[in-house]
């Protein structure tokens, strides 16, 4: 494998900055899946001083794939991602 390319698996943590569109579309999708089930409530993810919040990338993909899309001004989360190289 060249120095270019790393192995990155979509089980290893990622970093993203949610916007607060992305946190509403988060709680909508919770809402619509748990609504009515007696002792669940929804609870936002937890995020740094900074506005970071950690996901598996399979994760993040499922979440807000579909809010993907080229000239969406809305977009879920900022553009950075982080991503931990230490991971196996």
């Amino acid at each position: 494998m060249s120095e270019r390319w790393r192995n990155f698996n979509a089980n290893h943590t990622v970093r993203v900055q949610l916007t607060d569109h992305g946190r509403e579309l988060r709680r909508q999708a919770w809402t619509a899946l748990m609504d009515g089930i007696a002792g669940w409530s929804y609870r936002p993810k937890k995020e740094d001083a900074d506005g970071w919040s950690e996901w598996q990338l399979h994760e993040l993909m499922s979440e807000f794939g579909s809010e993907m899309t080229v000239g969406n001004p809305r977009l879920p989360f900022a553009m950075t991602i982080q991503f931990d190289m230490e991971a196996k």
